[in-house]
């Protein structure tokens, strides 16, 4: 008997093809979704469909010089269609409707063929490879439209959807023109997982308002994501996060550490962070503490993220430059560059409190990672009570991320905690990220996806 593959399909492939002296070549990249993925391959023979990064499309010539690995199909996309399906409405449109922001722009008819473009590539490269007892795994609302195409053609495979992105109440998604394209095409699917219960209900409540139903024996449930714990505790092994290690102790010892990861975006309540982690400064004694701001450079041609940059960069100068007057200190280094697996993992084993603010994420894996690299029951966390995560790590300290003062006595509060009260939170935090790590998140998914159909509809 064939054994039934996985095809997943998600907008970017496990590798980037980039062109170095006017040669393409493919690398493969490092990241929670390619790791969380990779796993699949452990239980079940796996395809990955998806687009490999570069912005235009490739000859069948040169598609085969790049030796892609029989697990993947590259699906090329031209830089117009780019331009239209992922800057403009995927990202300048889907993107902040999903965390229930008002978008800036609006979306053209052109924009919307592109979507519709792109998708059709997805769904002609999943019918040249599926057999009839494969599942297909679909990711993300970049292909929010992918399961309805695939129904439409007459795929009666089982098919499972997973957003990673919050879902938005109907008051929300309901201001988007198209908005019944997404609920009609979700609806298809057997399978639909959300990060959180909240983004659970969101979606049924647009269901119900819409009129619309989920096909027979289709269920609906949330799969938080997780991380590979082990792989963040067992990194200080490692020699090159040792080196980092070694660094740190020497300009940071003596000084409590305050350390911030995000990548550069409208959500992640950067500038609220600035401002409640100056009040603190000022209250502890700038001379003790250190606010590491790491912020990963992220859609740079977009007007909205090029203004919070400068945004950015003014808070920190004004901050710094008042202690610096008065004081003679810089409490607050801002580093505006990617910092690689190693490097990041010193910097968790350093730091004394980690901020993790945003308005609102669909779960955000900086904060279990730190809590997996953290073994020293000495970490403390001050999380949004708004984001994915804060549904599971109820032993972190959960403030209102519009509220700089409410995150500002959360910050405080992790400064003078209790040691007893510290270790007793660490240790749920870890029991939790341990056990509801990444490869348990894929085996829920997938043990769903792999069930027989159920009469019964979500």
């Amino acid at each position: 008997m064939v054994k039934s593959k996985v095809i997943i399909a998600s907008n970017r492939l496990p590798v980037n093809i980039t062109e170095e002296a006017g040669k393409l070549v493919l690398n493969r990249s490092v990241g929670g979704l390619a790791t969380a993925l990779g796993s699949v391959m452990d239980m079940y023979p796996m395809l990955w469909i998806g687009w490999p990064g570069l912005k235009k499309k490739l000859t069948k010539k040169q598609l085969k010089e790049l030796r892609f690995p029989d697990t993947l199909v590259p699906v090329t996309i031209t830089a117009k269609q780019l331009k239209g399906y992922y800057d403009n409405l995927a990202n300048g449109m889907l993107w902040p409707i999903m965390h229930g922001i008002k978008p800036t722009r609006l979306s053209t008819t052109t924009d919307w063929e592109s979507m519709e473009e792109v998708t059709t590539h997805f769904a002609d490269a999943i019918q040249q490879n599926r057999e009839d007892q494969d599942v297909i795994w679909v990711h993300d609302y970049h292909l929010v439209l992918l399961p309805k195409m695939l129904r439409d053609r007459g795929v009666q495979n089982r098919i499972g959807f997973f957003l990673h992105t919050p879902f938005p109440p109907a008051k929300v998604l309901f201001k988007w023109r198209r908005y019944r394209h997404m609920l009609e095409s979700l609806s298809q699917v057997d399978v639909l997982g959300f990060q959180t219960e909240r983004d659970v209900a969101n979606f049924k409540e647009c269901l119900s308002q819409a009129g619309l139903k989920m096909k027979q024996g289709g269920i609906v449930r949330a799969f938080p994501i997780g991380i590979d714990f082990k792989a963040y505790q067992a990194a200080v092994k490692l020699g090159d996060v040792s080196m980092y290690l070694r660094k740190l102790h020497k300009t940071l010892t003596g000084k409590k550490v305050i350390l911030s990861v995000s990548r550069l975006d409208y959500t992640k309540g950067i500038i609220e962070q600035l401002k409640a982690t100056e009040k603190v400064i000022e209250d502890y004694g700038p001379t003790k503490v250190i606010y590491k701001l790491v912020v990963s450079p992220s859609r740079e041609t977009v007007d909205e993220y090029r203004k919070l940059k400068e945004d950015i960069d003014e808070t920190v100068d004004t901050i710094n430059s008042r202690f610096l007057e008065k004081y003679g200190v810089a409490p607050i280094e801002f580093a505006y560059r990617t910092h690689g697996f190693e490097e990041l993992n010193a910097w968790y084993r350093s730091a004394d409190i980690l901020l993790v603010t945003p308005k609102i994420d669909g779960m955000n894996l900086v904060v279990k990672e730190y809590i997996a690299a953290r073994d020293d029951e000495r970490g403390a966390i001050v999380l949004s009570e708004t984001i994915g995560a804060a549904f599971q790590l109820k032993d972190a300290i959960l403030v209102d991320p519009l509220n700089v003062s409410d995150i500002a006595y959360g910050i405080g509060y992790a400064l003078n905690m209790p040691a007893l009260e510290r270790i007793r939170r660490w240790r749920k935090l870890r029991k939790n990220v341990r056990q509801e790590n990444i490869f348990w998140w894929t085996k829920e998914f997938l043990s769903k996806l792999f069930e027989k159909p159920s009469k019964r509809s979500a």
